[in-house]
């Protein structure tokens, strides 16, 4: 069916509401989210409907459709207002429409407001996986211009199996049990809070008769990406019920989970340039199997034995406050870095990440040293250590790489002085050599660094073992 034009003036209203359908008889309420001024709103309107919520808003509230939460008949839908988390508001629309109630979505004509939150047109296919995980079934589609197309949904005679959402603020008692279940250990609420309260963050979750059996958790990490500014997503926390069946299938809890998390940040919204992870071989065939992501690079080990002698004449090491007052320094090592990794992926080391990361951190204490030149004090670099046991690991370095081999002989001569048995570090492939000073002993971790497929952005393949990642890279060092 092709619509007349919905913007001619003369259009005739009757004609444009006949060919909508499942529109119920006037006069009633009808849903209406979209733009108050389009042609078919004031054609409704001049047929006695009552439009239920006509401002031109996105769904991102969790009140309901309208403010007496009445079952509605039919509804009209801009797939622009869906907001940030389509799944979400698609859901909502479920639980505020008669079971044999006409959804229709589509995109036409301009928004008065939300126009930093809308999507490219382009993106509106990355709904439709969303549609049926919400409760949804696509019936149909209706021409509007020869490029625009709207879709027809009814509701599914079942429930889905399982609830997915996408949350953006946390109660942490369902995650601490799912914790629990599937790891066989505790977590620590504090450090809980501080990954996903404390920095931009996001998840998805899978409920199954309202408890959670399911998590894919995010943090945002700011990027230098082949020398340009973007933003990731770092993966993290990813857990299954143990007792939900079918969890390694296309259909299972992690799948859905982990198809809506990417579908959403970097696919709808188009937020995120990549999303990355720390996940063990086994993990990661997992993803890999179901198409969500290709191996990008690994992790190695890096062990030196404490180095016994005297302080060197060339250089000297001072703690270092992760303050405001020392921004500029911060700044201008991690520029000498940045430059010199012009051509690989790192993550942003300013004094905002490092504070957060290092300063704010709930659980573990770090050692913070600048390393300067004895004489006139120029600084060479910044190190982050942590005593763990008998070893010493370096977990972090800010400044230009050829300073490294430097470096590695001042934390040698820390571990010696802390009487630790050795020093540990952990870098990515590409990287290894750039810490072969001092006779190291190299050995692979089971470590994958994974980034997404299943909506890519950026080639894995422009990418591939091109990244620049160390132990404070993660999220559980």
């Amino acid at each position: 069916m092709k619509f007349p034009d919905l913007h001619d003036v003369h259009c005739d209203g009757a004609k444009l509401l006949s060919n909508l359908p499942g529109l119920p008889l006037p006069p009633g309420p009808v849903g209406w989210i979209a733009n108050r001024t389009h042609p078919w709103a004031e054609a409704l309107r001049s047929q006695g409907f009552h439009l239920v919520n006509p401002q031109n808003e996105p769904l991102l509230s969790d009140s309901p459709i309208s403010g007496k939460n009445e079952q509605l008949d039919w509804m009209y839908c801009d797939a622009r207002c869906l907001g940030k988390y389509p799944i979400n508001s698609l859901t909502r629309l479920r639980d505020n429409l008669k079971q044999d109630a006409i959804l229709l979505l589509g995109w036409i004509g301009v928004l008065e407001s939300h126009a930093s939150e809308i999507p490219q047109e382009s993106s509106l296919s990355l709904i439709e996986p969303m549609i049926d995980r919400s409760g949804w079934i696509l019936t149909g589609s209706m021409s509007v211009s020869d490029s625009v197309r709207i879709w027809i949904l009814s509701k599914a005679d079942y429930l889905p199996r399982y609830e997915i959402s996408m949350l953006d603020q946390w109660e942490f008692s369902p995650f601490k049990e799912l914790f629990q279940r599937a790891f066989k250990a505790q977590v620590a609420e504090a450090l809980w809070l501080w990954k996903y309260t404390q920095q931009r963050s996001a998840c998805s979750i899978a409920k199954r008769g309202g408890r959670a059996v399911a998590h894919y958790g995010g943090i945002e990490r700011r990027l230098r990406l082949l020398g340009r500014n973007v933003l990731g997503i770092q993966v993290c926390d990813v857990m299954v019920d143990p007792e939900e069946q079918g969890i390694l299938t296309r259909n299972g809890a992690f799948t859905r989970s982990a198809k809506t998390f990417l579908e959403c940040l970097t696919g709808y919204s188009g937020e995120y340039d990549v999303a990355f992870g720390f996940p063990n071989s086994r993990a990661f065939e997992l993803g890999n199997k179901l198409g969500l992501y290709a191996e990008v690079d690994r992790l190695f080990e890096i062990r030196w034995e404490p180095l016994i002698s005297y302080p060197r004449m060339l250089t000297t090491l001072r703690p270092f406050a992760l303050a405001k007052e020392n921004a500029q320094i911060i700044e201008r090592l991690w520029q000498g870095m940045s430059d010199d990794l012009s051509n690989r992926v790192v993550g942003i080391r300013d004094l905002d990440y490092l504070h957060h990361r290092y300063a704010m951190h709930p659980a573990h204490c770090y050692s913070i040293f600048i390393m300067k030149n004895r004489i006139g004090g120029n600084p060479l670099g910044l190190l982050i250590l942590r005593r763990d046991g008998e070893t010493c690991r370096l977990i972090d370095w800010v400044g230009p790489l050829s300073r490294i081999p430097q470096m590695i002989d001042c934390v040698r001569r820390i571990a010696a002085g802390w009487n630790v048995s050795s020093v540990t570090a952990w870098v990515t492939q590409g990287c290894v050599d750039a810490f072969g000073s001092g006779d190291p002993v190299i050995s692979p971790k089971d470590t994958v660094i994974p980034a997404n497929i299943y909506i890519q952005k950026v080639s894995a393949d422009s990418i591939r073992n091109r990244w620049w990642l160390m132990m404070g890279d993660t999220d559980f060092m």
